[in-house]
């Protein structure tokens, strides 16, 4: 709840939700929260993002609707990300609310930064307090809580202060690791992150899987909480598996590498990292035939190369890290999506092409088989590891993708506490893993 959070933080918040902060003169009404939409402003429904594939922006004389390139990611942990957005075109958080509020998102033409700061400082110091929002006017909360004097302040400076406030109020806006997969991993006192520097994500599914899950089964302990059901648990020791391990179940036959946390590292569930999935690929052979993305060779970074797949131009893709850095290695490449609060992100990926979490999960297996026969380009060699995943993988790991929803922090321990039971193995007898 915003009223409980600290006058810095509700300065930010009030920041977040004030839609004079964009272009006055736009055909649309714009502030940060259009698009990232928090959990109390949607009826529990979002986590830090609309609904659509791409966000819709103010027009002005550009057509009558303006999307986003790309689909707006949640703001959940942002404060404690190295680089924005999916490209890292931006290597800090203060250099990307910078773009974000004088840029074509709030309204702004190329070219109209300085106005947009004018018209920041202009708002801060004209305030008249009565926003839903407002604690007094800007110019006085500013006073307060910040001891700047508004009217004083270049546009600037002005610009400056405004961003310092909204990630006040952005370092409030974290997972809470609140979630059935948080209570299963406590429950049974399974280590929850790497061990620090120099340890890897194999390292860490390595003991988890050789001692921790081991010992669990073997002794038939391992307690679940609420909803976490058999199918869940498969489905996090797919994502989690990196090497084949033996099951009494499975009769010695190897089982299923989802080899999910090369990259999508708990607790927030990603490495930071830029790979290449095969996303931007799809996407254009959808539109130019299959296997055109192999061919497709831009010359250098361009507006062209940032661009949404279009059929009348071949030379249209959005190629994500290379825009910034032009490395084959780079093509096609975006940073690794965090996978908290799932069913509050949707639609998934850079793109928003895809609907549900099975959809998306689908996507990554079409890639590993075009990885695998060497149709993929620039293809993340961890997509090479993955292997044995079945229909029944993919339901399992969609029931596991489900335990990352976040329970409110004040309804946690009930609900960790909860329905606790001890699994009992399917067939009946404790299930072993080596």
């Amino acid at each position: 709840e915003l009223s409980k959070l600290s006058p810095e933080a509700r300065l930010g918040a009030r920041l977040f939700y004030d839609n004079r902060l964009g272009n006055p003169g736009a055909n649309l009404a714009t502030s940060c929260r259009t698009c990232h939409i928090p959990a109390e402003a949607s009826g529990n429904a979002r986590r830090w993002t609309d609904a659509l594939a791409l966000s819709v922006m103010p027009a002005n004389d550009r057509g009558s609707k303006i999307e986003t390139l790309r689909n707006t990611p949640t703001l959940l942990d942002v404060v404690v990300e190295k680089s924005f957005p999916s490209d890292g075109a931006f290597d800090s958080l203060a250099a990307y609310l910078a773009h974000k509020l004088t840029s074509e998102h709030m309204g702004w033409r190329p070219g109209e930064a300085d106005q947009a700061q004018s018209e920041i400082q202009a708002l801060l110091a004209n305030d008249d307090g009565t926003d839903i929002l407002a604690e007094g006017t800007y110019a006085a909360q500013f006073k307060t809580v910040k001891h700047l004097d508004v009217a004083a302040l270049s546009p600037g400076d002005a610009l400056k202060a405004v961003i310092a406030s909204i990630t006040d109020y952005l370092s409030t806006v974290t997972t809470n690791n609140s979630a059935g997969y948080d209570a299963v991993m406590q429950q049974n006192r399974l280590p929850q992150t790497l061990a620090g520097e120099g340890d890897t994500p194999l390292d860490y599914s390595g003991r988890l899987f050789l001692s921790r899950i081991a010992n669990e089964e073997s002794r038939v302990q391992m307690r679940f909480v609420a909803d976490y059901d058999e199918d869940a648990y498969q489905g996090f020791k797919a994502f989690f598996r990196m090497m084949p391990t033996w099951s009494s179940s499975t009769n010695g036959d190897e089982i299923n590498i989802g080899n999910c946390i090369a990259c999508h590292v708990p607790p927030r569930f990603t490495d930071g990292k830029f790979h290449n999935i095969g996303t931007t690929q799809f996407e254009y052979d959808a539109v130019h035939g299959e296997g055109a993305f192999m061919n497709y060779k831009p010359a250098a970074p361009s507006e062209k190369t940032k661009s949404r797949v279009d059929v009348k131009d071949p030379e249209k893709a959005d190629l994500g890290r290379w825009n910034v850095d032009p490395k084959e290695e780079n093509f096609g490449a975006f940073k690794t999506p965090k996978l908290r609060d799932p069913n509050g992100t949707d639609p998934y990926m850079h793109n928003g092409r895809y609907a549900t979490i099975e959809e998306a999960i689908r996507m990554h297996l079409k890639a590993v088989d075009l990885a695998k026969q060497g149709k993929l380009r620039n293809a993340d060699p961890e997509l090479l590891k993955i292997s044995g995943l079945t229909d029944k993988d993919v339901a399992n790991l969609v029931k596991f993708f489900e335990q990352l929803n976040e329970v409110p922090p004040d309804k946690y321990r009930d609900f960790r506490i909860s329905n606790m039971r001890i699994r009992q193995d399917p067939l009946g007898e404790a299930t072993f893993s080596n």
